[in-house]
């Protein structure tokens, strides 16, 4: 018994899992556990009020009647746990719309992501490819569009596609206005929420000298409203590495070995929430 009740108290606790495929198993089982504690309780007399035949029969026309529906809720069950947390890197933006793909039914988490993310990256995703950045804030602006219908009191899906919007009037004016009828629907739903953040600028007032050590000291002004600053290394564009962290909110210095290396720094809120990359000369 004391398994039985384990076993209830999941199955209740999976109910609000989505895609946990393991609900229908767990009903399974203690469906017949019931059936087996039942036929040791009822009296005899009424213990088969049907032939043993007659009971296969029975069950078996059951188990067919139920077999195509369950199919097809193992079948959703399956397809959203195929939607995984994406964490933000390059090239996000694409698996989260592939995300979005896997199970549109409760993609609208990786509806917002993905406007998030390019409203993140759109800088060099249009420096690189205007085409394919305007084909994407496309998708993106479908995609808020279905998230707002099956959630209309939603406040962060109107606020992510306005900051996307937001950052791409940077690239295009046009974009201004779209922003702005966005915000005004925030504000609608949500009064007390903080306004439409601005984009992130990268670190200005670099400077590069030469120490007596033969190291470089580079130097560089913050940028308003980060809460750190990410300098990275490379020899070249694609290899950028990590090499220093700075949450002191005055102006930066650090010196670095000399040698063929490329130096680049950005601005971040937090994590996944940054500036475009600015280089050293």
């Amino acid at each position: 018994m004391l398994c039985a009740a384990a076993l209830a108290g999941y199955l209740v606790q999976i109910q609000v899992l989505f895609d946990t495929a393991t609900g229908s198993l767990l009903a399974a089982m203690l469906l017949g556990l019931a059936v087996r504690l039942e036929a040791g309780t009822v009296a005899p007399r009424r213990a088969r009020r049907l032939p043993a035949a007659a009971q296969r029969v029975a069950l078996g026309a059951a188990a067919l009647a139920f077999a195509p529906p369950g199919l097809w809720v193992k079948h959703a069950i399956l397809g959203a746990a195929d939607v995984r947390h994406l964490v933000p890197g390059p090239g996000a933006e694409k698996a989260i719309a592939a995300g979005i793909e896997a199970f549109p039914p409760l993609a609208n988490t990786n509806r917002l992501h993905l406007s998030q993310e390019l409203a993140r990256v759109w800088p060099g995703v249009h420096a690189r490819d205007a085409a394919l950045a305007g084909t994407t804030l496309r998708r993106a602006d479908r995609e808020a569009a279905v998230a707002r219908r099956v959630e209309p009191a939603n406040w962060r899906i109107r606020h992510g596609l306005a900051r996307l919007c937001a950052v791409a009037a940077a690239t295009g004016p046009d974009h201004a206005e779209r922003a702005r009828e966005l915000l005004a629907e925030v504000r609608a739903l949500a009064a007390v929420r903080p306004v439409l953040l601005r984009a992130l600028s990268p670190p200005g007032a670099l400077m590069a000298r030469l120490l007596a050590d033969g190291r470089i000291e580079l130097g560089w002004s913050r940028s308003p409203g980060a809460g750190y600053h990410e300098v990275a290394r490379s020899t070249a564009p694609e290899a950028l590495r990590t090499i220093h962290y700075r949450y002191d909110p005055s102006p930066g210095r650090l010196a670095v070995p000399a040698g063929p290396f490329r130096y680049s720094i950005k601005a971040c809120r937090y994590a996944g929430e940054c500036s475009a990359w600015a280089d050293w000369p």
